[in-house]
């Protein structure tokens, strides 16, 4: 074939050769249904599962750590007339007043909520340090006498002798009954949980129910508001259960004798110490 042949043919359009190339309308996907996310089922859900936790925790009674039990001597506890109670959780941290045991001689479970917080006071002196205060006033009693009146005559060398001998006895004995220095191991939650760190703090109170485990008595503080608080509540249950026959000693406060419900909320006590023992009994 010659070349005006070639020549003549008919070349094909380069532009009509190439496809279309133009972008097409862009199409709108259809919107993803996604199911809603029920953020307060997830909180509730949570919620119940720490709750779940603590308390199969609590129930097992066991410490974290064993330096977590802790004792302080009651003296420190009393000291000037019980300024660790009259101050409360807003007072200085006496933290360091407290020490590692084994055991608690005695656990103190009482309400922070109550307005007798003298009474209270006064009914630990005379608890831990009244036996003393006695001894003592008699024997000043006593030693006074004899120094005033040697012979027991009946006419004294000194006139009023006798007053002057009861005066010292109360003197002595009431001074005896505020300072006395009584080294018996109790647990005071003020003083045996730290009160400044966050952290020390809530594993105190975490394990104040398995602290009952590891006291060897317990001596109740009542007042009208014991049983609306929960951690005494929780106190009295985990001594009940771990020590079914152990010492409990109950102390009623000057105001729970005067108030008529008392004796209702004692009688309950006692039937729930019952109730207990026959359930750990079967």
């Amino acid at each position: 074939m010659d070349s005006d042949s070639l020549e003549n043919e008919a070349v094909p359009d380069e532009k009509t050769a190439i496809p279309n190339t133009e972008p097409c309308a862009a199409v709108d996907p259809a919107p993803l249904q996604q199911e809603p996310i029920d953020q307060e089922g997830l909180e509730d859900d949570e919620i119940q599962a720490q709750i779940d936790l603590l308390k199969d925790f609590l129930e097992r009674l066991e410490v974290t750590r064993p330096e977590v039990v802790r004792v302080t001597q009651a003296r420190h506890a009393l000291w000037r007339f019980g300024r660790a109670f009259r101050e409360g959780h807003n007072g200085p941290d006496r933290y360091h007043q407290s020490e590692v045991r084994r055991h608690i001689a005695q656990f103190w479970s009482h309400s922070w909520r109550g307005n007798n917080t003298v009474s209270k006071i006064l009914l630990l002196l005379v608890v831990y340090n009244g036996l003393p205060a006695v001894l003592v006033g008699s024997v000043a009693f006593v030693s006074v006498r004899i120094g005033l009146q040697p012979e027991f005559e009946l006419r004294p060398t000194v006139p009023n002798a006798a007053a002057w001998s009861m005066l010292a006895g109360v003197v002595l004995s009431s001074l005896t009954l505020l300072t006395w220095p009584s080294r018996r191991r109790v647990f005071l939650d003020r003083i045996c949980i730290h009160q400044k760190d966050e952290r020390l703090k809530a594993e105190g109170m975490l394990n104040l129910a398995a602290l009952l485990k590891h006291s060897q008595s317990l001596l109740v503080c009542w007042d009208p508001s014991y049983m609306h608080r929960m951690w005494c509540t929780v106190e009295l249950a985990a001594y009940l259960k771990c020590h079914p026959e152990g010492p409990l000693i109950i102390r009623l406060l000057v105001d729970a004798l005067n108030t008529g419900l008392a004796p209702t909320r004692l009688l309950m006590l006692l039937s729930s110490k019952t109730f207990l023992q026959r359930s750990s009994a079967v």
